[in-house]
């Protein structure tokens, strides 16, 4: 993932995101993101800059962290996730199909 081709309002979205999961953080958590907390903090203090050898770390806190706000089993309805992430649904669906294929 090249975070640094995404435009702000995609980083700021997929940080509040991650910022989102990072709050509500339990032990279902790494089972559904894919990483542990300590990772997943990591990212998400230093986002959107990535540690040298972090980057699929990176993408998979930043795919996961959407793909479950926006389809997982703890979804937040549609309407919600404009206030949730700054941007709508539709538009934050886009930006994950566009993580997902990188």
């Amino acid at each position: 993932m090249n975070i640094k081709g995404l435009s702000h309002e995609d980083q700021d979205a997929i940080r509040l995101a991650m910022e989102y999961w990072h709050a509500c953080w339990d032990w279902e958590s790494p089972t559904l993101l894919g990483i542990d907390f300590v990772e997943f903090d990591h990212v998400v203090s230093d986002w959107p800059n990535v540690r040298k050898g972090d980057e699929d770390v990176a993408t998979l806190a930043a795919i996961g962290s959407l793909r479950e706000l926006l389809l997982g089993a703890s979804a937040q309805p549609k309407s919600a996730i404009q206030s949730v992430i700054g941007m709508p649904y539709d538009r934050a669906a886009s930006l994950l199909e566009q993580l997902s294929q990188t």
